[in-house]
């Protein structure tokens, strides 16, 4: 899935909607709490301020300090109705227990190796028209 021409350019990667699916795709910069602000921010807007699910393409990213993850989490409600997390099958980044303890907690968040089985899982939390 490529970026179409009016996707939106973040300190941390590419962000455009597909099919009511936000895309957020990594640079392969590290998050800072100030750059996942950032990219909420353009999440809210993107989506018309109604939580909406997203595919976070990290299959380029390098992981993120503590505080970016302390953001991301302050922000998930009011911007996604749920993450897939797209991922190589051998990354060698780390991503702890964040994706669990989110699925468990605040939203559904599952990491996925395929493009085809993440955006699956997304469109089940499609806002509903």
């Amino acid at each position: 899935m490529e970026p179409p021409d009016d996707a939106i350019e973040v300190t941390q990667g590419t962000v455009w909607v597909e099919d009511g699916i936000i895309i957020a795709r990594t640079k392969g910069v590290p998050g800072t709490s100030e750059t996942v602000n950032e990219a909420f921010d353009v999440f809210r807007d993107l989506a018309g301020g109604v939580p909406a699910p997203m595919l976070f393409d990290a299959r380029n990213w390098p992981g993120d300090h503590f505080a970016a993850w302390g953001s991301a989490v302050g922000n998930l409600q009011s911007a996604l109705s749920a993450i897939a997390m797209l991922r190589e099958p051998e990354s060698p980044v780390e991503v702890g227990p964040f994706p669990e303890l989110i699925d468990r907690l605040l939203i559904p968040f599952q990491v996925f190796t395929t493009e085809a089985e993440a955006l699956e899982f997304l469109r089940e939390f499609l806002p509903s028209e």
